[in-house]
């Protein structure tokens, strides 16, 4: 066991966890390996990031949001994590908090073409919006 060997590297688990939610499709189990990642180093903003996606595939999106969140605190100036947050609220119908998270990925990153593309993709759904 790997981890055995390794105990204090939160990469192991966070490699573990990824190959297991892409290739196998097994969330569940992906998630142990990234809440593991994230005991053993608790300012890894990727960790939570990794666990919020594989919420989000189990449309756990209660999960996903606090975990997102805890990412975007812990690295502020990335736009990874605010882009995903943004996602998650699109994948919600919440558009109104989505063009918010990309006007902050924005501010960040005037040339972000990703939030770009989603800001002139919402603009015709806002009209729709629940939030």
């Amino acid at each position: 066991d790997l981890h055995n060997l390794y105990p204090d590297d939160h990469f192991l688990p966070t490699y573990v966890g990824l190959r297991y939610m892409f290739n196998l499709k097994d969330f569940s189990l992906a998630e142990e390996f990234f809440k593991r990642s994230i005991s053993i180093n608790p300012e890894f903003s990727q960790g939570y990031q990794w666990l919020a996606l594989s919420y989000q595939f189990r449309e756990d999106y209660v999960n996903a949001e606090e975990n997102i969140k805890t990412s975007c605190l812990l690295a502020p100036n990335e736009v990874n994590p605010i882009i995903y947050l943004g996602d998650l609220y699109i994948e919600q119908n919440k558009i109104k908090m989505a063009i918010e998270c990309f006007e902050q990925v924005l501010i960040r990153d005037p040339y972000n073409q990703y939030a770009i593309d989603r800001l002139k993709n919402m603009a015709s759904k806002q009209s729709t919006a629940k939030d």
